[in-house]
């Protein structure tokens, strides 16, 4: 909830077009509660916290969803400092892997949907299932509570809530991959001086870069509250799911548009990955 609270005030300056001092910081604290935001998934998975001990198939177990969430904050809080003005040198330094690294996070959240939707129905007994496999793989490590279980008996399809849901995560993993280009970009060109020759042409260009994803990283926790709730009984699923959508129009598309209004003359859209 702080995150979010952060992420509101941030929004709020962006509406306003306000890019000053404070809304530097509001974006570092935002990427040290995302970087926060992964220690705790973690440690829910660790110590089972709000953690179903009941597996499910693929992206939809609780282990899973919470991995993947933590992980995804970080891979979004790493990619806004590294587009930041406030970006250190020793990060620039790390460029040779970690953009692989978050590369592979930003793919995983259009794969996982559609190797869970695609495997539902297949039987448990091919071993050989993606998302059977998935589920087996963050429950049985050493970072979960049920690690030392022997048995993980994986469902061999989803509720009709679980399939709604993973449809949902699906349209998600959609717009998680938009940030596919820019890390590759960062891995390929970041030891040559590719992100400093494009900020010298577009100067608001690192604004830009680090709010976009920052506002991903908002739609990120968003999701998780709403999941709980939903879990909790607050809301069905159904009501929540849509729900969740307004919120990511209100933190991430709105926002998107604001940044585009304000800084669009002095940025660039697609041109700058060849510069």
């Amino acid at each position: 909830m702080v995150l979010l609270a952060v992420g509101t005030g941030l929004s709020y300056e962006n509406a306003l077009g306000r890019y000053d001092e404070d809304y530097l910081l509001l974006e570092k604290l935002s990427i040290g509660l995302g970087a926060l935001s992964f220690v705790a998934a973690m440690l829910q998975i660790k110590v089972g916290y709000q953690v179903s001990a009941r597996p499910r198939r693929g992206v939809i177990d609780d282990a899973v969803m919470n991995a993947y969430a933590g992980c995804y904050s970080l891979a979004v809080s790493w990619l806004a400092w590294r587009a930041s003005p406030f970006c250190p040198t020793a990060l620039e330094q790390l460029d040779g892997i970690v953009p692989w690294l978050a590369s592979l996070v930003f793919l995983f959240s259009l794969v996982a949907p559609i190797m869970t939707l695609v495997e539902n129905d297949v039987d448990d007994e091919y071993s050989s299932s993606w998302s059977k496999v998935m589920t087996k793989a963050i429950r049985q490590s050493p970072f979960s509570s049920s690690s030392k279980e022997n048995d993980c008996i994986v469902p061999s399809s989803l509720s009709e809530n679980e399939l709604f849901r993973t449809q949902g995560m699906l349209a998600i993993g959609v717009l998680g991959c938009v940030f596919v280009p820019d890390c590759i970009s960062f891995a390929l060109g970041g030891s040559s001086g590719w992100w400093d020759r494009v900020t010298a042409l577009h100067p608001s260009q690192r604004i830009l870069e680090s709010s976009t994803t920052l506002f991903a990283l908002y739609a990120t926790e968003a999701s998780m509250i709403a999941t709980r709730c939903a879990r909790k009984g607050v809301a069905p699923y159904r009501f929540c799911v849509p729900a969740f959508a307004v919120v990511c129009a209100l933190l991430a598309l709105v926002p998107c548009a604001c940044c585009l209004f304000y800084l669009g003359g002095d940025v660039s859209f697609f041109s700058f990955y060849k510069e």
